[in-house]
């Protein structure tokens, strides 16, 4: 396990590397909501920018760019 701040580093060590927390989980997200986890992994390997998930239609822009997506 690693905390959020080590994960942030990680994700940039990737060219298309980014960072996003599922909200309401915690450290087992890919248990506690799959299918945002397996969403947001698709778009990853797709290419395809996590701005337009799901998972991020509940949060307002400001709690979206607290998220990491607004990175483009």
């Amino acid at each position: 396990m690693s905390t959020p701040s080590q994960q942030r580093e990680f994700g940039a060590t990737m060219e298309a590397g980014r960072f996003l927390t599922i909200g309401e989980s915690d450290h087992w997200a890919v248990l506690e909501r799959p299918d945002d986890a397996a969403d947001l992994v698709a778009r990853f390997c797709t290419d395809h920018l996590p701005r337009t998930a799901p998972v991020l239609a509940v949060l307002q822009p400001r709690q979206r760019a607290e998220h990491g997506a607004a990175i483009t």
